[in-house]
């Protein structure tokens, strides 16, 4: 298919930095308006996401070209919702803000975008008079917080999971390299393990005082 073509080739070419992000990210947002193959406009949305974590990964944020990006997000649902006829049909506008309020709610959950200008883009989609983007926005403001908790917890028992494995090199020659290693893994994992300890017991902690509370002030 030559659509798929061109954007493979797109996407190869910003990946090796011949195309500036927010280029791409204006022609991508035009095909997922327009687009009727579901699993291209799939690719475009993974694209565009991972792209913008690409942009912020390791702690280093780039205000300059997030700003420039949040903007453009802001300008679509905007755009969106001063075109809105109630009772209308959604418009590549309309389609497009959806995917941009999402896009923003994933961005904020994976904490890539946890600012205030994610919270301006999001506040005015709830507020559009289209259904959908509003719903994907209050669903945000709703449950954002359990989410992220929820994250959060995964996160650290994949952590708490891969350190549990120590590779002993007792069937290898062992080097001063593979030692300060082994250190640095049992060290980790027994931080981990009073962190744990520490969590655990802050939540009978908790449970216990909860508990008291019913008992003597019901």
């Amino acid at each position: 298919d030559i659509r798929k073509a061109c954007v493979s080739a797109l996407i190869l070419m910003r990946n090796k930095g011949a195309v500036q992000p927010l280029c791409l990210l204006q022609l991508f947002f035009q095909l997922l308006a327009v687009l009727p193959d579901k699993n291209l406009r799939e690719s475009l949305y993974h694209h565009i996401v991972n792209d913008i974590r690409n942009i912020n990964k390791n702690g280093k944020k780039d205000e300059k070209v997030n700003r420039t990006i949040q903007s453009f997000f802001h300008r679509i649902v905007q755009a969106s919702a001063d075109e809105a006829v109630p009772g209308g049909e959604d418009s590549p506008t309309d389609y497009a803000a959806k995917r941009a309020t999402q896009m923003t709610c994933d961005l904020y959950r994976r904490q890539v975008w946890n600012d205030e200008r994610s919270v301006h883009i999001l506040a005015s989609a709830a507020s559009s008079p289209n259904s959908s983007v509003m719903g994907r926005a209050l669903r945000f403001f709703l449950n954002i917080e359990t989410e992220m908790d929820s994250d959060h917890k995964a996160r650290e028992e994949s952590s708490w999971q891969d350190c549990q494995t120590i590779d002993l090199h007792l069937h290898s020659k062992k080097t001063s390299k593979k030692q300060s290693r082994i250190a640095k893994q049992v060290k980790t994992k027994k931080k981990m393990q009073h962190e744990r300890e520490i969590v655990v017991m802050n939540e009978r902690h908790d449970k216990g005082v909860e508990a008291s509370r019913k008992l003597f002030f019901r």
